[in-house]
């Protein structure tokens, strides 16, 4: 997606390139958004698919990771490929 490639089978991400460095959450949110582009997903519907029932994970924890996965991918909210939709949740932006 652009110059963002997630390979499943090696569990790498490169964007141009370059490859970054992911925890599994990371991962895990990452390829959720881009199997689905376009689509919104809340805190709650990405903590119910990625965390397990019991896990003591919150919609904090969700936060966090995705502030740092943004910050990994060098993203912004305005120009990101990762959007924020108040309301909706997060979603890969597929130009």
């Amino acid at each position: 997606m652009g110059d963002l490639e997630l390979d499943t089978a090696n569990s790498t991400v490169t964007r141009g390139g370059t490859q970054i460095d992911l925890t599994a959450k990371e991962f895990g949110m990452l390829e959720l958004l881009m199997r689905y582009p376009n689509k919104s997903f809340t805190l709650e519907a990405i903590l119910d698919r990625l965390w397990d029932a019991d896990s003591n994970a919150s919609i904090d924890s969700v936060r966090t990771h995705m502030k740092t996965l943004r910050k990994k991918l060098g993203d912004n909210d305005e120009n990101g490929i990762i959007r924020t939709k108040r309301g909706q949740g997060y979603r890969i932006v597929d130009n």
